[in-house]
């Protein structure tokens, strides 16, 4: 009987020679305490609804401007707003990663 398990055998049932890299070797699971998980939850919860708070206000702002400059459908232009924003977004990042692709 063989020493090598299942992980250090290829597909074809031959056994590997060369050493398995590290973020695949056997080691211990690194834990984090329950008061640990508990805080970085309590973190992530308080910074979504504090950018959430942040982002309702500074809208709500933007449509009083709106209203104030004449604007008849103050929701409807910052709904184009977004759109076109989110548009070019999307070509910088495309841009981005088809420079990295041609090279």
């Amino acid at each position: 009987m063989q020493s090598t398990s299942e992980t250090d055998r290829s597909d074809d049932g031959a056994a590997d020679t060369a050493p398995r890299p590290s973020y695949v070797r056997d080691a211990a699971p690194v834990r984090l305490p329950l008061i640990g998980l508990a805080a970085l939850v309590a973190t992530a919860r308080v910074t979504v609804s504090g950018v959430l708070a942040v982002s309702l206000a500074l809208f709500e702002r933007l449509e009083t401007w709106l209203v104030r400059h004449g604007v008849d459908r103050p929701r409807h232009v910052m709904a184009v707003i977004a759109a076109v924003g989110s548009l070019v977004l999307d070509q910088v990042a495309g841009s981005k990663d088809s420079k990295g692709a041609s090279q």
